[in-house]
């Protein structure tokens, strides 16, 4: 089994919107999980972004620390995510624009990217926070994936590879596993919105090699040129998979490959 955990950054308002996390087997999470909670430091229960002193060096030693904790537990990058300008006027009008507006758009893709990555003998769980706003479409997106019979988003035996995908709330007791999403999330965009700012420098250590994009402007136009009509059916929400799962392939997501595979 393998288990991601994503968390979200950015706005729907024209930037950039990211979807990321990491991805592992149950060895990873618990060695990851062993050495988070040392790294954060007995000050802290969580990490909080938004929260973050950015004029203080102590946040960058915090961050040094904490960044490379899930990479050397052999977790995995996924990333996803769109620059809402770049398609907004493609889908104006459009009774389906909400589902390719920010947050979904760059679900899509990081959940795309995870399941073409994932072994095709293996299921995955996908750990999402719980948001009042974004939750039927997240709940939409997880459903056709399970529905969608192409060879990236199904096992060998012809299951779906997506077995499980859990909305978490913030009160749960394991809600602290989504921090590093939170991190890793906000450091890609940071990175897309100024790779020379400070906020992008202080998070680099948590960057690395990835499975996923940001879609640049034409792969986020391609992304959202077969969007059907609403209410759509099952096939045709398939096929508006399908042309995600090529614009993918052409971004050359699997940059990292054959590496980039759980440990």
């Amino acid at each position: 089994m393998i288990r991601a955990y994503f968390d979200e950054s950015g706005t729907d308002d024209q930037d950039y919107v990211v979807v990321a996390g990491h991805a592992g087997r149950f060895n990873n999470w618990y060695a990851f999980m062993r050495e988070w909670r040392p790294a954060l430091g007995a000050r802290r229960d969580r990490l909080h972004m938004r929260e973050l002193r950015w004029n203080s060096r102590s946040t960058g030693h915090l961050l040094a620390r904490l960044g490379p904790v899930a990479g050397e537990a052999g977790l995995l990058r996924i990333l996803g995510g769109v620059r809402v300008a770049d398609y907004a006027e493609l889908v104006e009008g459009n009774a389906l624009a909400q589902l390719v507006r920010g947050f979904p758009a760059a679900l899509i893709t990081a959940l795309t990217a995870l399941l073409r990555a994932a072994p095709d003998d293996e299921d995955v769980e996908v750990v999402l926070e719980s948001s009042e706003v974004f939750n039927p479409y997240a709940a939409m997106i997880f459903t056709a994936a399970q529905q969608w019979d192409s060879p990236h988003h199904r096992k060998k035996n012809g299951e779906p590879k997506l077995s499980k995908a859990s909305l978490l709330s913030k009160k749960s007791p394991n809600s602290w596993l989504l921090d590093q999403a939170d991190y890793l999330s906000f450091a890609y965009l940071q990175e897309a919105r100024n790779p020379a700012s400070k906020k992008a420098r202080w998070t680099a250590p948590i960057r690395g090699a990835h499975v996923g994009a940001i879609l640049n402007r034409d792969q986020s136009r391609r992304f959202v040129s077969n969007l059907p009509p609403s209410p759509f059916s099952d096939a045709e929400m398939k096929l508006f998979f399908a042309n995600v799962n090529g614009v993918l392939r052409r971004a050359r997501y699997d940059q990292c490959q054959p590496k980039c595979r759980p440990q």
